[in-house]
């Protein structure tokens, strides 16, 4: 059976029965969970998939689980897992992990990077303005499970806008008010906590992509911010880890 022939009759399934879906992802996960990852050519082996929720942290979508996006290194799989565990217990936030990349590395589309296991997005950890209780961006085909939206200048939601480059958006610009708005705070604390949680398993957090609009309100992190990007990484970061 091809790639591409199985990865249809997974989306097929997690069309017809979410349930089903996500009883792939966890056995993608339980399948994996003991790998030890290592490079081989242009390839990496033994790659781990996140399982689909945990402590302090859910997947974005079952379906892209099921179908074998959220496989990573296992130091930052196991870096994610231990992260947010210590987070949880620091906020109360449910950070919504996004796509890593594929089985084996190499080209993920449609991403420029995400091809060693080192590459992990991130949707943007949000609060409600009327009370300031934690929030999150919703996450579901209608938006590009969180890649579509787009945030104001006093960075809050307000429509719909993934704004690829200057010459192509991918989503319509639509008024959506969610009225929340970015949880600085939160962000920060998942940037510092991934960064302790990388060196202590003798590894690092490389830098974390956000939009230039955020370096000012995050402050001093403990890794390097950069806005260099194809697209506005506002709806969601993007970590970068590296490990020997």
């Amino acid at each position: 059976m091809t790639a591409l022939l199985r990865t249809s009759l997974i989306a097929i399934t997690c069309s017809l029965q979410t349930s089903g879906c996500s009883l792939i992802g966890w056995t993608r996960a339980k399948m994996t969970q003991n790998n030890q990852s290592s490079y081989s050519s242009n390839s990496i082996e033994d790659t781990r998939a996140l399982p689909p929720r945990g402590k302090g942290y859910r997947t974005y979508s079952s379906m892209a689980s099921a179908i074998g996006r959220q496989y990573g290194h296992s130091d930052v799989i196991d870096t994610l897992q231990k992260g947010f565990s210590e987070l949880s217990d620091k906020n109360d936030h449910t950070y919504i992990v996004a796509e890593i990349g594929s089985r084996k590395g190499g080209r993920f589309r449609p991403h420029a990077t995400h091809r060693r296991g080192m590459s992990v997005d991130i949707l943007t950890p949000m609060k409600r303005i009327s009370s300031g209780k934690p929030s999150k961006l919703p996450s579901s085909l209608w938006n590009l499970y969180g890649y579509c939206w787009h945030l104001d200048n006093d960075h809050s939601v307000w429509g719909l806008k993934w704004s690829a480059n200057t010459r192509k958006n991918y989503c319509p610009t639509l008024s959506f008010p969610l009225k929340r708005e970015v949880d600085f705070s939160a962000l920060r604390d998942l940037v510092n906590v991934m960064s302790k949680t990388a060196r202590k398993k003798g590894g690092r957090l490389r830098y974390v992509i956000v939009s230039e609009a955020f370096k000012k309100p995050l402050g001093k992190t403990d890794s390097h911010l950069t806005s260099k990007a194809w697209i506005e990484h506002d709806d969601h970061i993007h970590l970068e880890f590296a490990f020997d």
